[in-house]
């Protein structure tokens, strides 16, 4: 079976559960209007599309399944044949000439990079294989196997060609991961599409990564959007009523795996190359699907001063950042 084969399984099993997955759910719709919805398997999670009024959607709903697909065969890692992972392979001994799209996702990358002084570092590849999340592992790291993987960690040690949209990296075994950009991009993309199909009124989740539109359903003011408690699944931290505007959370207590009997969050520190507690999750309500997604990610690992500094940096953009004995709002 070939390894988008067992993806594609594995995401058929948590069809029913992908509203709890990572930390955010629709609570309350209170519309009256029709609406019409896409489910579509991706990023091995599940986005809903849903859109409202009396539209004509289905050319919409195409397009979207048309771009999806495209950018999940663009930036799977688990695939050998994806052009991450070929760039992965082949750029420390030649420059990889980007397709649009890659470049694209790049160079928000790479701002972000900036933006969260590598807080957020998509080069974090050697770091989720050596604890095991992109392979079987089923013992601890030594502190000789994480200082290995961090010298090939740090966006610093890719060389970018803006002109010619090349990537070429200085050190072997430098990986590129995107599993804290995909989805927010995704939706972005999901969001231009709808908009330039003249829907006004939508809302899409993917994987908890949530969009919403401008304009809400009728007889609402605003959506309403409820985060999970992370401490206890089936209860609610808090309500927010919002509109225009995208939603990420961040936090261990989904995705996570057994070693030596600990249990080992996703969420790595860039600079001492260990998974982490950091905090219970981090909500970022941000403009932009692509930059909720990364800087729940990057205040997750640096916290409350960084998040200070995001919310100056980006008109819009605030946090909630939960903990097993406080809450805190920025700004």
């Amino acid at each position: 079976m070939s390894t988008k084969k067992r993806i594609y399984r594995g995401i058929a099993s948590v069809l029913l559960l992908f509203v709890v997955c990572f930390g955010l759910r629709r609570v309350l719709d209170g519309s009256h209007e029709p609406e019409k919805s896409i489910t579509i398997m991706v990023f091995n999670t599940v986005c809903k599309v849903t859109v409202y009024g009396d539209v004509k959607a289905d050319k919409a709903f195409q397009e979207i399944i048309q771009k999806m697909s495209a950018l999940h065969d663009l930036i799977n890692v688990y695939a050998p044949d994806s052009e991450l992972s070929r760039l992965n392979a082949t750029a420390f001994q030649a420059e990889w000439h980007c397709s649009d799209e890659l470049w694209a996702i790049l160079c928000a990358a790479r701002k972000a990079y900036a933006e969260t002084e590598g807080a957020f570092d998509p080069t974090v590849g050697p770091l989720m294989k050596l604890w095991g999340f992109h392979g079987k592992r089923n013992t601890i790291p030594t502190d000789a196997e994480i200082a290995s993987a961090l010298a090939k960690v740090g966006l610093d040690k890719v060389v970018f060609d803006d002109e010619k949209h090349t990537v070429r990296f200085t050190r072997e075994g430098i990986a590129l991961d995107f599993g804290g950009i995909a989805k927010g991009y995704a939706c972005d993309v999901a969001g231009e599409v709808l908009r330039a199909h003249g829907v006004t009124t939508y809302m899409i989740d993917l994987g908890g990564n949530i969009q919403l539109s401008e304009q809400p359903p009728k007889g609402q003011k605003l959506f309403t959007v409820g985060i999970r408690n992370p401490m206890d699944k089936e209860q609610l931290q808090t309500v927010l009523e919002l509109k225009g505007c995208s939603v990420a959370t961040s936090g261990n207590y989904e995705r996570s795996r057994v070693i030596d009997g600990k249990r080992i969050g996703h969420i790595m520190d860039p600079k001492d190359g260990r998974p982490g507690e950091f905090h219970a999750s981090v909500t970022a309500v941000t403009p932009r699907g692509v930059d909720s997604d990364i800087f729940s990610t990057a205040v997750f690992v640096r916290g409350e001063p960084l998040a200070r500094k995001l919310v100056e940096l980006r008109p819009g953009t605030s946090f909630l950042i939960v903990d097993e004995d406080k809450t805190i709002t920025v700004p």
